[in-house]
């Protein structure tokens, strides 16, 4: 793809990551290149590259690699182990990941949103993205470690920043990681690890607290026949907040931006949530909410927050006539499918009564052994968030005419705009 001397194709993916993926499909086809300032990048993309990364992922992909930095600063996380090690691992964490794990815990996910509420009066405004990011990282704490990351948010999101902006966006030099900024932030952050991991080591799970990822994994052997160690442990701590500050947040960022725009849109969902949601609904009963549930699907098509998966080739293949040698980076460019007319009708508009795609064609938490593996917490966050806060509150954007500029780094998010709550309920 050409691109801008030293900076290649950065500032056109920084611009608008979808619609850069989606005309370079157009243009170059299912395979084609891009740079990213001195990095040569092989892309995928593509119903057919889909199905490749679906059947072939760990035989001819690794994310051992791409995420080997993670691996330096906090552990063996999921995302930055060998090939071997993310299967047997992926196994055994899957249940504490399980979406019935979240939805035995409504009440607690209702009540982070309900003391959000309550802490606001009429009239107050606030900035979507990072009230988001702290209300998703609040419910994955309860859901996923047994408790609020509470005042060690900021210096874990500092931490995670600037670790982004050095290993995997090239923002800064690596020099900043020495700064005391960093390393009290880095320090904070694995004292809210070392903290979780001993309430875990003093306590078992039971009524009060449903077995999580962290008792799995006490309660394991790793791949080689080891009791997991405690930078294992300690990632494992961190690794709900790693995974969900950017994720899930900005995807309640652009649910809260369009169901607003859309006037026809916000008034289904405000009126389904007050007529139909409850703290106390069954799993079973959460599908009752079927105009949230289409928004979000929608959203999700839309603006899809996790467009590229990283990888590296673990072996040379060849795909549709061209060949990629081992060790080349590549990115699965799985959300291209959403914006394909063979796939969805007026692909750029967004319409919560479209007819569901072809099988394949909505796969917003990627495809493969390395999709997301918390998929199902992030459907029922995304489900209960929305309908708690349309139960609670009427909001509007501030200004009322706000337009989403989006922001694509780390990951996509519309930006800093704002909510303002214009009406309160009990």
């Amino acid at each position: 793809v050409p691109g801008l001397p030293v900076f290649g194709n950065a500032l056109a993916l920084g611009r608008d990551m979808n619609q850069f993926l989606v005309e370079s499909y157009h243009r170059f086809g299912p395979i084609y290149r891009m740079q990213i300032f001195n990095r040569d990048i092989t892309v995928l993309a593509g119903m057919d590259a889909n199905t490749l990364v679906k059947e072939e992922d760990e035989n001819i992909f690794t994310n051992e690699h791409q995420f080997a930095w993670i691996r330096e600063h906090i552990g063996k996380v999921l995302t930055g182990t060998t090939p071997e090690e993310h299967a047997h691992m992926r196994r055994q964490l899957k249940p504490g990941y399980s979406r019935v794990n979240a939805g035995r815990q409504l009440p607690l996910l209702v009540k982070v949103i309900d003391d959000f509420i309550d802490g606001l009066q009429v009239g107050d405004s606030f900035e979507v993205f990072p009230t988001m990011q702290t209300l998703v990282l609040d419910q994955l704490g309860y859901l996923m470690v047994g408790s609020s990351p509470e005042d060690y948010l900021p210096d874990f999101r500092r931490f995670m920043k600037m670790l982004l902006q050095v290993h995997q966006l090239s923002t800064r030099p690596a020099w900043v990681l020495r700064l005391p900024a960093f390393q009290r932030a880095k320090a904070r952050s694995f004292e809210m690890a070392q903290r979780i991991l001993d309430e875990h080591k003093q306590t078992t799970p039971g009524v009060d607290r449903p077995e999580n990822a962290i008792d799995i994994l006490l309660n394991n052997l790793d791949v080689y026949g080891n009791p997991y160690d405690d930078s294992s442990l300690l990632a494992e701590a961190m690794g709900p907040f790693l995974a969900g500050q950017d994720t899930v947040a900005g995807t309640l960022s652009f649910l809260c931006y369009t169901m607003h725009k859309h006037a026809d849109v916000h008034a289904r969902v405000a009126a389904e949530a007050r007529a139909k949601f409850s703290p106390e609904m069954s799993m079973n009963q959460l599908r009752e909410l079927d105009d949230i549930h289409k928004t979000i699907i929608e959203t999700m098509r839309r603006y899809t927050v996790g467009a590229l998966m990283p990888r590296h080739a673990r072996k040379t293949f060849e795909f549709a006539g061209h060949r990629v040698d081992a060790g080349a980076e590549v990115y699965s460019a799985t959300a291209v499918v959403h914006f394909l007319p063979e796939n969805y009708a007026a692909p750029w508009d967004f319409n919560i009564d479209r007819p569901a795609g072809p099988s394949g064609a909505f796969v917003p938490y990627g495809v493969g052994n390395y999709a997301c593996l918390g998929a199902g917490i992030a459907d029922i966050q995304l489900l209960v968030t929305m309908a708690a806060l349309l139960r609670r509150g009427r909001f509007e954007l501030d200004p009322a005419d706000y337009k989403m500029k989006i922001q694509n780094i780390p990951l996509p998010n519309p930006g800093p705009y704002r909510l303002k709550l214009v009406e309160k309920y009990d």
